[in-house]
């Protein structure tokens, strides 16, 4: 018996710690899941706040629980409906700023704001996020509450993006032709230290989820939108070693109210996807990633030579086109062209012969600038050289 006693000990001393700490932390879960099944309601929540305190640990045990009781796939359905409803990249371009006054009684909340704006353009994203999360932890009914919840989201975005995955929709190209299938990539490039694998679910694999915004600019700054939605499915583990990436093909699908084959479309992408975990330096982590959004436009057809060179083809059709093809022309017009295409625009105003030839001028150079001036040449110019000196 001795014998015996002081081999167990001897096997005993030699166990892992992990793997001691794995057996009683798996005796506890079991105690635990017992405890939930208890007629007494305070014995439930003993057996919760347990569950809690293990924490990630917990989380494979409470997985296979639930594939037992054979309801793996609702938890399934409730992840892609909470992964629906996420909110769109946040950029940096969007965030608010937030004046404030001596006798502003938010000012206190507007000056944190301010400093919590400034850590995340100084790309101080960690820092940025927790002021943001405080302030709407201690005010989570204040007037400014949207802005501090756009800044922390993106934060948590960015922080993902410059510390673990960058993740990116990538576009070959900015125009399409309306003929060609837009076909874009969602890409996850690691930028971690070390490898990592996601692990998505087994059986159904990941699931990439696009949020498609499509909007055609009409004559004179009115637009029509539509949202659509697309699932994009792929592996179920996804290894990618350090500074290695992962791709994903796919082609949008078009929300139906801008199939129109004679405007200008624009098609704003968003993606996201939540793994079950991030595995990377013996550690499980599970975080969304979004992914930045792609801009894509695409042209009539008939109109692709457009592209070419805009602003002569502007000038074209201003002498012997149409108010639509001046309209699209004005369109695609970028950087220094625009400027000067507002210029030609002008003067194309202030040669019309008839009010319905200024009144089309007038609209496209309100779709293209956001202004409304009017039909008087003179207001545009003045505005354009206003513009032109700041």
């Amino acid at each position: 018996m001795r014998i015996a006693i002081a081999a167990a000990l001897g096997v005993l001393a030699q166990m892992d710690p992990a793997q001691d700490d794995a057996a009683k932390r798996g005796e506890r879960l079991e105690r635990a899941f017992l405890w939930l099944e208890n007629d007494d309601p305070e014995v439930r929540e003993m057996g919760r706040k347990d569950i809690v305190a293990i924490g990630k640990d917990a989380v494979p045990a409470i997985e296979k629980r639930l594939q037992d009781k054979g309801v793996w796939d609702l938890v399934g359905i409730l992840r892609r409906i909470d992964q629906a409803f996420m909110e769109p990249w946040v950029a940096e371009q969007d965030l608010q700023e937030l004046k404030t006054d001596e006798k502003d009684p938010a000012r206190y909340i507007h000056v944190k704001y301010g400093e919590a704006l400034a850590h995340a353009r100084r790309k101080n994203y960690q820092r940025g996020f927790d002021m943001a999360n405080a302030i709407l932890i201690l005010e989570p009914k204040c007037a400014d509450a949207d802005a501090v919840k756009r800044l922390r989201r993106h934060c948590q975005t960015m922080i993902t993006q410059t510390t673990l995955i960058e993740a990116k929709l990538f576009q070959p190209k900015i125009w399409y032709a309306s003929d060609e299938p837009v076909e874009l990539s969602a890409r996850m490039k690691n930028i971690y230290k070390n490898a990592f694998t996601l692990s998505f679910d087994k059986g159904h694999g990941g699931l990439l989820l696009l949020e498609i915004e499509g909007k055609i600019l009409e004559m004179g700054g009115a637009s029509v939108s539509e949202m659509g939605h697309q699932e994009v499915r792929f592996e179920e583990e996804i290894p990618i070693a350090p500074g290695g990436q992962w791709e994903k093909k796919f082609t949008v699908d078009f929300p139906d109210a801008i199939k129109d084959q004679e405007q200008i479309r624009v098609l704003t992408v968003n993606g996201w996807t939540h793994p079950l975990k991030i595995d990377t330096d013996g550690i499980n982590v599970t975080r969304r990633i979004q992914f930045e959004p792609a801009i894509v436009r695409i042209i009539p057809k008939k109109y692709a030579n457009f592209l070419e060179n805009p602003l002569e083809w502007l000038g074209k059709s201003m002498d012997t086109g149409t108010a639509h093809e001046v309209f699209l022309c004005s369109q695609i017009l970028e950087g220094e062209q625009k400027a000067q295409g507002g210029e030609m625009l002008v003067r194309w105003m202030a040669k019309a012969e008839r009010p319905e030839g200024r009144v089309a001028a007038a609209q496209i150079l309100t779709a293209m600038t956001g202004q409304q001036l009017g039909t008087n040449p003179k207001r545009w110019l003045d505005w354009l050289e206003t513009r032109g000196k700041k």
